[in-house]
């Protein structure tokens, strides 16, 4: 069973937060190839934050996550009028365990929490560790606001960066990750591309 945050989870600037025990290895893998400098006890620049999830967690009816540089300790953000429920700035990353969410079970569930919001700048980062081919990865679930939720639009919308493109990854590069709405993604074999030949005596 997921565990139940009711309280505000916020990852500033320059932290990193590990939640189900993720392995150093895995997680300095992971924000290595997001291109981020890991310092000593897994600190990052300035301008980055990063939360791992080894496994799922659900929101409760007043929890928040917010993984934003620029949040405060109040869990405000500077010229931000309301943040959403689950909160992603440029220059995070989310780093969740494809062992722990492949199926139903999803990285974070907001279906308990009382606004069930989500945004997703454009910037952010999401890294599925371990994904598999032809396996779904749920990372969010229970949003109230899909169409909105990625930069103000939808996860599809041609301007939007969040959690697609360069700003999606997963630990094997023979992999590539897809998604239609930025909630569930689907893991495919990279085409090599290259035809067959046969060696000749």
């Amino acid at each position: 069973t997921s565990p139940t945050f009711g309280t505000k989870l916020l990852v500033g600037t320059g932290s990193t937060v590990n939640i189900g025990g993720m392995s150093e290895a895995d997680m300095r893998q992971a924000m290595e190839k997001a291109g981020m400098s890991v310092g000593p006890n897994f600190t990052v620049g300035a301008n980055q934050s990063v939360l791992v999830l080894g496994q799922g967690i659900t929101l409760g009816a007043t929890g928040q996550i917010v993984v934003d540089a620029n949040v405060t300790s109040s869990g405000t953000i500077p010229g931000t009028s309301a943040v959403a429920t689950a909160h992603f700035g440029d220059g995070s990353l989310l780093v969740v365990n494809g062992n722990a969410i492949n199926g139903a079970t999803a990285a974070i569930n907001l279906s308990g929490a009382t606004t069930k919001t989500l945004n997703v700048e454009n910037g952010a980062k999401l890294f599925i560790t371990d994904a598999v081919a032809g396996q779904t990865y749920t990372v969010i679930t229970g949003e109230a606001n899909t169409d909105t939720a990625f930069n103000g639009g939808a996860y599809a919308d041609a301007g939007t960066t969040g959690w697609k493109g360069s700003n999606l990854l997963t630990s094997s590069d023979m992999l590539t990750l897809t998604s239609t709405d930025g909630t569930v993604f689907m893991a495919k074999s990279e085409e090599i591309g290259r035809a067959s030949c046969r060696e000749r005596v």
